[in-house]
C-alpha cells in the first residue's frame, strides 16, 4: 500500500510516471527464462541420448560401427563436427571423453536442431532409419531428466 502511495504521490508532484520495475527487465528477464529453458533442454537431450547409446558408459564401443563412447560417436559423425566449425578440433580418442563428447552433440543439435525437437534430434543422431522404439527411449529419458531439472530449478 505504502508503495502504491508513493508512486502516486511521484506521479502527482513531479507530473513524471514512475515505473519501480523498468519494462526492459522484464523483457530481459523473460529471454533469460526462455534461454534457460534451453539449456536445460539440451541438458535433458544429452542425459537421454547418452542413456539409450551406451547407459553413460565413457568406455562403450560398437566394434560394428566403429562407434565410441558415452555417445556412440562414429568417425564420420567426427568429421562432420570439424567440418562445422573451426574452433576445436576433435580426436578419435574425445570419442572417449564425456565432455568432448558432449560438446560434439551439442554442436550437431545446435547446427541442425536449434528447436531441439526430439525425433529431428533422434534422426541426426540415429540415421534415417530411426525406429519408433529408439525414438519412445530417447523421449522416456528426455522426460525423466527434464522433470528432474525442472523440479530442482522450480521453473
Amino acid at each position: 500500500m505504502k508503495r502504491i502511495i508513493f508512486v502516486f504521490l511521484f506521479s502527482f508532484i513531479t507530473g513524471k510516471s514512475f515505473s519501480p520495475t523498468p519494462i526492459y527487465n522484464i523483457d530481459k528477464g523473460i529471454e533469460m527464462t526462455k534461454t534457460f529453458a534451453k539449456y536445460i533442454d539440451l541438458l535433458s537431450l544429452q542425459y537421454a541420448f547418452s542413456m539409450v547409446e551406451s547407459k553413460e558408459n565413457i568406455m562403450a564401443y560398437n566394434l560394428k560401427e566403429d562407434a565410441a563412447g558415452i555417445l556412440q560417436i562414429r568417425p564420420i559423425m567426427l568429421n562432420h563436427v570439424n567440418s562445422i566449425q573451426d574452433s576445436i578440433k576433435f580426436t578419435l580418442i574425445d570419442r572417449f571423453n564425456k565432455e568432448r563428447s558432449l560438446k560434439m552433440f551439442t554442436i550437431v543439435m545446435l547446427n541442425h536442431n536449434p528447436n531441439l525437437d526430439i525425433y529431428k534430434a533422434c534422426v541426426i543422431w540415429n540415421g534415417k532409419n530411426t525406429t519408433p522404439y529408439y525414438v519412445n527411449n530417447v523421449k522416456r529419458f528426455y522426460n525423466i531428466k527434464k522433470k528432474e531439472l525442472t523440479k530442482y530449478f522450480n521453473i
